[in-house]
């Protein structure tokens, strides 16, 4: 990981529970994951929540992924018209039940909900649409 990634993660991902999550996940799929760059990794987990089943042994992601970060970072930095925040994971779950456990997890001062929230965060996209 290089400072860049981390400061666009920091970015994107603006609450703790959000970014420790995600960092927790991206190490337990090191060996599953092949990019050419971090950021790449962060816009796929931005659009589809960075989970792989068992099924998967090897995940390849093209650059091209992460056209919806870098036009997201350019509206944030540099205020050009657009979309701050991709379509994704911060946008599509705020309404859901989901949303609204995670929002009162991070609000939080209870440490021991930190492990219910990383285990909220860690569902599928399918399960919080279904469930």
């Amino acid at each position: 990981m290089d400072v860049f990634a981390l400061d666009a993660m920091t970015e994107m991902l603006g609450s703790p529970l959000q970014l420790l999550s995600y960092i927790d996940r991206r190490t337990g799929y090191t060996e599953k994951l092949m990019t050419s760059h971090e950021l790449t990794i962060l816009s796929y987990h931005l659009k589809q929540n960075l989970w792989l089943n068992d099924e998967h042994h090897m995940v390849l992601l093209e650059d091209d992924i992460s056209a919806d970060l870098d036009l997201a970072m350019l509206v944030r930095r540099d205020g050009i018209p657009g979309k701050g925040t991709p379509d994704g994971i911060l946008t599509r779950f705020v309404a859901t039940a989901l949303g609204r456990m995670t929002k009162a997890i991070e609000a939080s001062p209870e440490p021991a909900t930190i492990d219910l929230g990383f285990t909220l965060l860690t569902l599928s996209e399918d399960t919080v649409v279904d469930g």
